[in-house]
């Protein structure tokens, strides 16, 4: 969240204004190897959507 702000909104419930959920839409660069080293599972899902 705190690279990408803008990328959350929160949907809320117009009839009883509860926030029952929210969404994000990030725009991921290709990740630097040490990044995908310290964190294996993105390096997966890096792999699957490249």
């Amino acid at each position: 969240m705190g690279r990408q702000p803008e990328a959350f909104a929160l949907l809320r419930c117009r009839e009883s204004s509860r926030l029952p959920t929210f969404m994000s839409r990030l725009t991921l660069p290709t990740p630097e190897r040490d990044e995908l080293e310290a964190a294996p599972v993105v390096g997966d899902v890096w792999h699957d959507v490249s």
